[in-house]
């Protein structure tokens, strides 16, 4: 029942992913019509607005134009308007249907290069271009993508140019085109572009396809390439050195090439579907089939590490038509085949006429066959890639489908600078992504982010202790990080003597430490006091007394505690040491002054008492 219900559902949703790749309008989103609204297609886009449909009428137009923001360019069909000139893509999410362009290919005569579409680099557009159902004819490069991602390439026919396609980024698709071309077919000639999906196309060129080097994990399948002086060419183009590695080539027809494929030095492709679905066609493959399953006896070897392990007996035909329904409620699994604890919130699929889905839930649907690729898978909120590419043509029920996930199990060990073994009360771990998680134990997650993982603070007593212990995840992986840090004492003061101690106590009113330290008469004696920073904030607010009277102390300082080191002469001594700003007392008022200060003014009395009598007397006689 359930089956049912998500078929009837998700039915709709293919209808909709099968058509034609178009932007999405929003309702205020208007047509404009050249020549009736304006006689130039240029004037036409610099009058529209983001996500307005520049519709041009059949005839012929000369001028270069420039799709500077996010417009659909579409001709009128069945006669399609001719440009003689060139266009510049430098907006994302730009649309070009149905043109024909024509140039002049004058690379042989002027040293210039001309381009019939050039969607320009990422300096100036993130790409997602779509370019379909156009035709191209007299151009040194009839399609350039300059390092974008997300662009499309489908159904457009290439004649007489020095090259056809050429694209550098990742994740763009290029299908069903027909190429004819002096040069190269396709290209894939910057460096590090991946995740690429050539394929349907039919190619006649002196190279078909050639993938330069540090490109990986593109996919080449169903196409036919014959006539070319080198079918399909791996490394760097043209030198002819240089690793192209992981890249997955299947399904093709090789039909009379004189050299079927070059594989650069170093590197190391696959060549096949594995079986029963097999590998390619090769016109110059002399082995046998002596079970009659359609695939060669004898592996066809292109150079080391690369070999086709199933090549077809027989030319692919390539059906464009039936339908197959596919499950995909307990497919996805992760790296080691094990089902994932949690289905994908979503996934999308690259159908074989180039068109992608929309974001799709776990269930079944409607698949046509052919070559259908998982493009994305939506996992714990991270886009995770398949690892393999899967043939609908032949398969019902629930596919397989092992996704980049990881296990990645973290056990730290922790020590002090002294290397003993201590158990903090918690550890903060990094992601590559960086966001941060706070663990107490040992922990095991499923990883879908690569790189690098690391554990960045140490809790310990209170203290937060900083580390930098690193690991670069790049499979399934026990981490076992050993972080030495200094770990600061437990005890918040403490005292080391060549004395003998006693009565050390710490008077939390009064802020202060205090105890005795005895040792034989008349030798030398020392004491190093550890405060810790907590305690006492200033230094200088620190007065150390021996028998009550002030005495000097030497300091020193580490990042959690002040160090103090007293000397003195044994015999025992009471010590204390005041961690916050004494009150100095008055000075007591001397005994002697006092008698002095007394005795003075008895003098000052009697001698005035004296000279009053005298005084006295005088006046009476």
């Amino acid at each position: 029942m359930r089956k049912a219900s998500s078929l009837t559902l998700t039915l709709a949703l293919l209808i909709s992913a099968l058509a034609p790749f178009n932007l999405i309008r929003t309702a205020s989103a208007k047509t404009i019509i050249v020549p009736d609204a304006y006689s130039t297609i240029q004037e036409a886009i610099n009058r529209a607005n983001e996500g307005d449909t520049v519709f041009v009428k059949s005839g012929t137009y000369f001028e270069n134009v420039t799709a500077s923001k996010a417009i659909f360019l579409k001709g009128e069909t069945p006669v399609s308007p001719t440009i003689n000139g060139g266009i510049t893509v430098t907006a994302s999410d730009v649309t070009i249907d149905s043109f024909t362009l024509v140039g002049s290919d004058a690379w042989n005569e002027l040293a210039i290069f001309s381009y019939g579409v050039q969607v320009m680099s990422r300096q100036y557009t993130t790409s997602a271009a779509s370019i379909s159902n156009c035709v191209f004819k007299g151009w040194t490069v009839a399609i350039a993508v300059n390092d974008g991602d997300g662009n499309k390439i489908i159904n457009n026919t290439i004649s007489n140019t020095s090259v056809g396609i050429d694209v550098g980024g990742s994740d763009n698709i290029i299908s069903n085109n027909n190429i004819q071309a002096r040069g190269g077919g396709i290209l894939l000639g910057g460096q590090y572009s991946s995740n690429n999906l050539i394929f349907r196309n039919k190619i006649s060129a002196e190279v078909g396809i050639a993938v330069n080097w540090f490109n990986f994990n593109n996919q080449i399948f169903e196409n036919t390439i014959l006539g070319c002086t080198t079918g399909v060419h791996l490394g760097a183009y043209p030198e002819g050195y240089g690793p192209c590695s992981n890249n997955k080539i299947f399904h093709n027809n090789f039909i009379d090439n004189t050299q079927q494929a070059y594989v650069g030095e170093g590197s190391t492709n696959s060549w096949d579907n594995g079986y029963p679905s097999g590998g390619n066609y090769w016109s110059d493959y002399t082995g046998v089939d002596s079970d009659g399953d359609g695939i060669g006896d004898v592996p066809r070897v292109i150079a080391p590490r690369n070999k086709d392990n199933y090549p077809l007996m027989a030319p692919l035909i390539i059906t464009k038509n039936g339908y197959k329904v596919v499950d995909f409620t307990n497919s996805f699994r992760d790296n080691s085949g094990n089902l994932l604890y949690a289905n994908p919130s979503s996934f999308r699929l690259t159908f074989p006429n180039g068109t992608t889905s929309p974001p799709l839930q776990v269930g079944a649907y409607q698949i046509p066959i052919g070559i259908t690729v998982l493009h994305s898978v939506v996992w714990q909120g991270t886009d995770i890639k398949p690892e393999e590419t899967f043939t609908f043509n032949s398969l019902n029920g629930s596919p397989s489908i092992n996704c980049r996930v990881y296990s990645l199990t973290i056990n730290p060990k922790f020590y002090d600078n002294n290397g003993a073994a201590v158990k903090p009360t918690s550890w903060t771990i990094k992601f590559p992504n960086g966001t941060t998680i706070i663990v107490s134990s040992m922990v095991t997650y499923n990883q879908t982010q690569t790189g690098w993982y690391s554990i960045i603070n140490i809790l310990l007593n209170g203290v937060n202790i900083e580390t930098n212990e690193l690991t670069r995840l790049v499979s399934d992986q026990i981490w076992t990080a050993e972080c030495t840090a200094y770990i600061p004492p437990v005890l918040v003061y403490s005292v080391e003597s060549n004395s003998i101690i006693t009565e050390l106590a710490f008077n939390e009113t009064e802020k202060a430490i205090s105890f005795i330290a005895s040792g034989p008469d008349g030798t030398g004696g020392y004491a190093v006091i550890r405060i810790g920073k907590n305690l006492a904030d200033k230094v200088e607010d620190v007065t150390v007394y021996l028998d009550g009277k002030p005495l000097e102390y030497t300091l020193n300082s580490t990042d959690y505690a002040w160090v103090l080191t007293i000397n003195y002469t044994h015999s025992s001594h009471k010590i204390v040491i005041t961690l916050t700003k004494q009150i100095q007392p008055p000075e007591p008022f001397p005994a002697t002054l006092l008698i002095a200060t007394v005795a003075l003014i008895a003098i000052i009395g009697i001698v005035m008492q004296v000279y009053f009598k005298n005084r006295s007397r005088r006046v009476k006689s």
